[in-house]
Parts: structure tokens; sequence; C-alpha cells
């Protein structure tokens, strides 16, 4: 059973996502310039795979770091905009609909990763150059599923938009009142108070 979680956790939740959002948008840039200059422009070879196979480690372990601050929460944000779009008109959560289904799919395997890269290794004796080799294994596989939290995050940021202006504007088809106001009683002719 999912608790809903109040709104200034529910607003912290949606920071960090952007957060994440952003960062890994400029993480996969700065891995696009290192590959275009570092690479035969015409074979897309890296130039030096050493060098080329250390940065693109850089680049899975930064995704994967920046996407821990959301990686315990991500089921829960999942949930909340699910319950936000079956409120909505089902206009209004089509296109949504679809990203949060494959986010829900890429966070399934995120969390076998993250469960199954240490026990997968954990029989091994532990050594820091075993250990970062099995961390960097486990950065690689997760690289895909969290570009699919870079590409369809912003899926539940637009729906707890929808959701809020749906819920702060007036029933469809109620004429706009007024703000009330109280008027004196008007004295009729003859009458006095």
């Amino acid at each position: 059973m999912t608790t809903h979680p109040t709104h200034w956790v529910h607003e912290l939740r949606m920071r960090q996502l952007a957060h994440y959002v952003r960062e890994s948008r400029q993480i996969l840039a700065d891995w696009d310039a290192y590959s275009d200059h570092h690479s035969d422009p015409e074979t897309y070879e890296p130039l030096d795979e050493t060098a080329y196979g250390l940065r693109q480690r850089q680049r899975d372990a930064d995704t994967w770091n920046s996407f821990a601050r959301v990686l315990y929460v991500a089921d829960d944000m999942l949930d909340t905009a699910e319950q936000q779009l079956a409120q909505l008109p089902p206009a209004d959560a089509v296109g949504l609909t679809g990203q949060i289904r494959e986010l829900h799919t890429s966070m399934d395997r995120l969390h076998a990763l993250h469960v199954e890269g240490p026990a997968r290794h954990g029989a091994m004796p532990s050594n820091p150059a075993f250990d970062a080799e099995a961390l960097a294994e486990r950065n690689a596989e997760a690289w895909h599923h969290l570009n699919q939290w870079t590409s369809f995050g912003p899926a539940l940021i637009a729906a707890d938009v929808l959701f809020r202006q749906a819920q702060a504007a007036p029933p469809t088809g109620t004429p706009l009142q007024g703000p009330v106001t109280s008027t004196p009683h008007a004295k009729g002719p003859g009458k006095r108070r």
C-alpha cells in the first residue's frame, strides 16, 4: 500500500528529479562533445580506446551518482504520477502514460542492477580493484535505463503540473462566481430602521 507523500515532500522529489534531468543532460552533452573530439570522424571509432573507455566509465558513474538522489523514491513518484493521471481527462494523460510505462520498465531494471550488482560480485574476495570493476560494470549496464529517466522523467513533472492545474481550475460547466459580498437591506417606502 502506497502512502501519499506530503505536499512539501512531493515538491522536493520533483525538484530532485528536475535536478537529475538537468545534470544528466549535461553529462550526456559533455560525453557527446568528448566523443566527437576523440573519435575518427569517418569511422566513429575511438582514437584511443583506453582513454575513451575510461571517459565512458566516468559518464556512467556520474549518471548513476546523479540518479542516486531519486533512486529510493522513484517508485513512489511513479505511483503518484499514475494516480494523478487517473484523475485527469484521458486526452491529457495519453502521451504521458506511455512514458511512465517506460520509466517503470527502466526502474525495474535499475532496482535489479542495484541489488544484483553487489550480490553477483559478493562471493568474490573484497578487493578495491575488483570492487571498482564491479561498479563500472553495473553503471555500464544501467546507463541505458538511466538515460530513459533523462528522456522520460519530465513526464512525471508534466503529470504533476497538469494535476495541479486541474485542481486549481474551477469545475467545467460551473459558472464563475464573483466574491460574495453582503449588501445592506434596501429600505422600502415608508419603512424606517
